[in-house]
């Protein structure tokens, strides 16, 4: 925020308001990116869980690792009032956000 108070331009991690859920962040990146997987809905319990018995034993290689599954739930409940009411309006949609980065990354992957 301070850095719109103060007339800064740049890039900053943002959120949308009201947030998006992981689903709907998932679901939004899967039509982007023309992906037709299915992503299976888990506890958060469960998926803690499961990341603290498989981080230590080799999941860490791939990504499951507790802190990172934690760090995905947490930086996901956030609020975004603040920008909000501060007047700020996006350029994009979420899902013309995921357009415009596939795009950026020639339609392949994301990066």
């Amino acid at each position: 925020m301070w850095s719109l108070e103060n007339g800064k331009s740049g890039v900053w991690n943002c959120m949308f308001e009201p947030a998006y859920n992981i689903e709907q962040i998932c679901e939004t990146m899967k039509k982007a990116t023309g992906m037709n997987s299915w992503i299976p809905s888990v506890n958060d319990k469960f998926l803690m869980g499961v990341a603290a018995i498989v981080g230590p034993i080799g999941g860490k290689a791939v990504g499951i690792h507790p802190a990172r599954v934690k760090k995905i739930m947490v930086s996901t409940n956030i609020n975004g009032d603040k920008l909000k009411n501060s007047g700020y309006q996006f350029h994009w949609i979420l899902e013309e956000s995921f357009n415009d980065w596939f795009e950026d990354c020639n339609r392949v992957c994301l990066k």
